[in-house]
């Protein structure tokens, strides 16, 4: 470390480790003081900080580089393919063109802010551009986490505001009028696995005879089934709350006997011709079925059973409707639904309190008053 003339006055020029990645020196160099005095006293205590180990260089990196790095190395490996398609679409259409001129160092809350009320004028909606949202705060956070930055413009950022909307269920009884008709067609077994156990779709389409133990009525949730731009492929579950044990009744355990024996009757009728993947609900032929060929046999039963037209999560908010309902334990409809905590299964189903509340204060009337 040196202190020297410059052409405007004093500078300075010192050691701040080495560069993880080629492991040569970095030096960093301090100038425009006025007399030499001023340029000793800042070198002290610069050499302060890099000692105590409070020294920070923010990193120089374009925010466009920075954000396609931490898709491609640390997102991608996180999340399922099709989250990572879309947010990466996100990513391409809108944050990078905003954000492209930026520095990572230099974004700070009200240009992130700016940017989302640009968003909202364009006529993009809250939910979609707080997906835009969730993507800057990882990214953001990942970048404190390597320490390329000293500190998050996502602190300052106001999140866009969504109206919760009431969750598209059905009644107990429009359920079992819908799966009454799809018994008399033969294709009740994905929707019955959705509004007993309350499984995602990919799910549904990723099950393998081997990951369900009839015997023990056990459904063990390993795989998952994802549509991307390239096809349809069965990929191992990422989260640890998404991996479960789902436990399912005699009436559902009854239904997957009979279903597997219609379908080991096929596999044995077309011999070879049948591709045995395993799967549970699969093509006549057993091939992995697309999601939007589900879905058609989903819109078509509603039609036939005259039933509300609800989506296919719609299942699954309606198995977890239901069990809130009963008053069940919410940490146990949590580890059904594979929700990460219990907050976000009760957040998800808080539109079943009035039911709940009603049921209380009946139940309170008869212990209070018709106590014998």
């Amino acid at each position: 470390m040196t202190v020297k003339r410059t052409g405007t006055g004093w500078g300075f020029r010192i050691d701040v480790g080495r560069d993880p990645g080629t492991g040569k020196r970095k030096q960093v160099f301090r100038g425009g003081f006025k007399t030499k005095r001023e340029a000793e006293a800042a070198l002290a205590k610069f050499q302060d900080g890099v000692n105590e180990g409070t020294y920070f260089e923010p990193s120089k990196q374009l925010f466009g580089e920075y954000i396609y790095h931490w898709l491609d190395t640390v997102y991608k490996a996180e999340v399922q393919a099709t989250t990572f398609e879309k947010t990466k679409g996100v990513v391409n259409v809108h944050i990078v063109p905003y954000f492209q001129q930026y520095l990572l160092k230099d974004i700070q809350a009200f240009d992130i802010d700016t940017f989302y009320s640009k968003k909202l004028k364009e006529g993009l909606s809250p939910a979609y551009v707080k997906i835009m949202h969730n993507t800057l705060s990882k990214a953001f956070q990942k970048a404190l986490k390597w320490k390329i930055l000293r500190e998050t413009p996502m602190d300052g950022v106001t999140a866009p505001c969504i109206k919760k909307k009431p969750k598209e269920i059905w009644t107990k009884e429009e359920a079992k009028r819908f799966l009454d008709v799809c018994e008399k067609r033969n294709c009740a077994i994905p929707f019955l696995l959705a509004i007993f156990t309350g499984m995602r779709r990919g799910e549904i389409l990723g099950l393998k005879w081997r990951h369900i133990d009839l015997e023990r009525g056990v459904i063990y949730v390993r795989e998952n089934l994802v549509q991307t731009s390239s096809g349809i492929d069965i990929k191992e579950l990422k989260t640890l709350s998404s991996l479960r044990d789902v436990h399912v009744s005699l009436f559902v355990v009854e239904k997957l006997r009979e279903y597997k024996r219609k379908q080991e009757t096929i596999r044995q009728t077309l011999g070879h011709e049948y591709a045995d993947h395993d799967l549970v609900v699969c093509t006549y032929r057993g091939n992995p079925l697309f999601p939007r060929n589900l879905l058609r046999t989903f819109k078509s039963m509603i039609k036939v059973a005259g039933v509300p037209n609800i989506t296919f999560h719609g299942l699954r908010h309606t198995h977890a409707t239901i069990l809130m309902i009963m008053g069940e334990n919410p940490k146990v409809v949590q580890e059904r639904l594979g929700h990460s905590r219990v907050a976000v299964t009760l957040d998800f189903y808080s539109h079943t309190n009035q039911e709940i509340q009603r049921k209380t204060a009946t139940r309170f009337e008869e212990e209070f008053l018709h106590e014998k």
